[in-house]
């Protein structure tokens, strides 16, 4: 959970009363609330509203922002295997794209995760030859790691703190006997998290 940033009372009875304090006198900061329920009726109300509005402002303005980047300059929404031969001359087979840029940039963020998924449990839903945990990944950057592909959310990479983290993935296919030749397309989601 983000920290709120501190509010002075100072600076909360500034914003009702005005600068000079509209003739009542602002309060050290541990005597607020009860200075706060000396006062009239209505300058109670407006001031206690005000603070809790600047505390709701605070917090959204801390909240844990994410952006993420996939591919450049087209982003990377799916993996294609094109099987020609059997495993003997091609034990694996590289995905297209070969290789891209995976970018996640923080902000006001205590940890980050950046996970993938595959929309279909198997290349070829029909015959369903030839599942999606015979393709993995290597990695290559600070937070980055390898894995292999699934239906469930994958951990890609994950970190902690604010800045711009990238990596490079390159995904294959390992290949079968019994997977028939022709081309084959997954879709993956690349989802990326902050708190």
């Amino acid at each position: 959970m983000n920290k709120l940033a501190r509010i002075p009372a100072s600076k909360i009875w500034e914003q009702v009363f005005g600068a000079n304090g509209g003739g009542f006198s602002a309060p050290h900061e541990s005597r607020f609330f009860a200075a706060a329920f000396r006062l009239p009726c209505l300058a109670k109300v407006v001031l206690l509203f005000t603070f809790f509005v600047m505390i709701e402002a605070s917090a959204m303005a801390q909240s844990p922002t994410v952006a993420l980047s996939i591919g450049f300059p087209t982003p990377v929404t799916s993996l294609s295997f094109d099987l020609v031969s059997g495993p003997d001359s091609s034990p694996s087979v590289t995905a297209t794209p070969s290789s891209f840029t995976a970018q996640v940039v923080t902000s006001n963020t205590t940890t980050w995760t950046l996970t993938v998924s595959a929309s279909d449990a198997y290349l070829d839903p029909t015959t369903r030859l030839i599942p999606v945990g015979n393709i993995s990944w290597t990695a290559s950057g600070t937070g980055f790691v390898n894995g292999s592909l699934s239906v469930s959310p994958q951990t890609v990479a994950s970190g902690s703190g604010s800045g711009t983290f990238s990596g490079t993935l390159s995904f294959v296919m390992l290949n079968r006997w019994t997977y028939p030749t022709g081309m084959y397309t997954d879709t993956i989601t690349y989802t990326a998290t902050a708190i």
